[in-house]
C-alpha cells in the first residue's frame, strides 16, 4: 500500500504517525531524534529531506541555540529519510550545552522539557 503524498499546492500535510521517542546517552550527553520533517511548519513553509545536501553541514556539524546563538552541541551523525531527518547530538561540555541537555531530558529524574528541533534551511 503506498503512503499519501503532502498536497504541497495548497499547504495541507497529510498525518502520520509520531516519530519514535528519542534515545538518550546521559554519559556521551547524546540525544538521537527527529530533527526536521517534511509537515507544514509554524511558518508554513516546507523542507524536504530528500532535497538536502548536507555535505557542507557535515563539514562543521555545529548546534547553535535558536539558529545564530552559542554553540551547545554537535552533530555526530545525519540520517537523511524520505520523510524526516534524524540526527544524533552530542551536548557540548559547556554550560550552555548542559542546560540544553537538562532540558531534553538528560538529568536525573529524565524529565523532559523541550521537544522540538528546528532546522534552518538555505534555498539553493
Amino acid at each position: 500500500m503506498s503512503e499519501e503524498k503532502p498536497d504541497y499546492e495548497t499547504r495541507q500535510c497529510v498525518v502520520r504517525q509520531a516519530a519514535a521517542e528519542p534515545q538518550m546517552d546521559a554519559d556521551a550527553r547524546t540525544i538521537r531524534s527527529v530533527i526536521l520533517t517534511d509537515r507544514v511548519a509554524r511558518d508554513g513553509g516546507i523542507v524536504l529531506p530528500d532535497g538536502m545536501d548536507i555535505a557542507a553541514y557535515m563539514r562543521n556539524p555545529i548546534v547553535r541555540e535558536n539558529h545564530t546563538g552559542p554553540v551547545v552541541g554537535r552533530c555526530l551523525d545525519l540520517n537523511v529519510m524520505a520523510h524526516e531527518v534524524e540526527a544524533v547530538t552530542q551536548f557540548a561540555d559547556n554550560e550552555k550545552g548542559r542546560d540544553y541537555a537538562y532540558l531534553y531530558g538528560l538529568n536525573p529524574e529524565n524529565e523532559v522539557f523541550m521537544r522540538a528541533w528546528s532546522a534552518r534551511a538555505t534555498v539553493l
